[in-house]
């Protein structure tokens, strides 16, 4: 999406008609207004398969659900939680290549099937290497979520956080003279629970969690300002919180 002015000038609602979807899947360029002035051009970068064959279940469909910039500038990742998989897209062509995809692991309950989904939320740089965070599917087991490094040249991963639970987010910054700071989205603190508690956001400045803002209602995703030393938490009930980190 090109817009014409800056997002914070935006005064209208720009909408789409299916028209207009069917133009951009055709590969054309829509351009929408927003009835005050502003404008947005709207063409399509990747599209990924709809759905593969899948050996644990009939078939999975794309689900994008997190992305971050590569370092470079020139690529994003973006991590598909129901294709198990990173991915790296070109900027320039939009080509597409999946970097790796994450195994199932046994389920250590008896409710649901063997093994589950990992299911990763999102994606960050760290480094050379990238964060990548595990939900972990049905039936939610408390503990059993996790945040992985993965190495984006050989397609490797190890396990970087575990013991987690129902995890949707990670997010770091660094800090002079000190290791770095880590902050982990819980989407609840027992998904598996009925009915299940909030979620929480867990800070991290060693190896140990402590509770940085809770409860916190269906929370999925973080941003932080360097600026303002700003922490923003989306939830999906349509709110944004903020939160000022010392």
């Amino acid at each position: 999406m090109r817009l014409s002015v800056e997002p914070d000038l935006i005064l209208g609602t720009f909408r789409m008609t299916p028209e207009n979807q069917l133009a951009i899947a055709d590969g054309r360029t829509v351009e929408l207004s927003d009835g005050s002035g502003g404008t947005a051009q709207l063409s399509m970068l990747s599209r990924f398969p709809l759905s593969e064959p899948d050996r644990n279940a009939i078939y999975k469909f794309s689900n994008p659900w997190g992305l971050t910039f590569t370092p470079d500038g020139l690529g994003l990742y973006m991590a598909d939680a129901s294709q198990n998989s990173v991915t790296r897209v070109d900027l320039a062509t939009g080509k597409w290549q999946r970097l790796m995809r994450f195994a199932p692991v046994p389920n250590p309950t008896p409710v649901g099937a063997p093994v589950l989904d990992a299911v990763p939320t999102s994606v960050r740089t760290y480094g050379d290497q990238l964060l990548v965070s595990l939900l972990t599917g049905f039936p939610f087991v408390p503990g059993n979520s996790r945040v992985m490094l993965v190495d984006p040249v050989t397609g490797t991963s190890q396990q970087f956080m575990f013991d987690l639970t129902s995890v949707t987010d990670v997010l770091w910054r660094p800090r002079p003279n000190a290791r770095p700071q880590f902050f982990v989205l819980e989407f609840s603190a027992n998904q598996s629970a009925t009915p299940a508690p909030p979620g929480r956001l867990l800070r991290f400045d060693t190896e140990n969690a402590t509770v940085a803002a809770a409860p916190l209602i269906t929370p999925v995703s973080l941003a932080f300002d360097e600026a303002t030393q700003d922490l923003f938490i989306l939830e999906l009930r349509g709110q944004i919180l903020r939160l000022h980190i010392e």
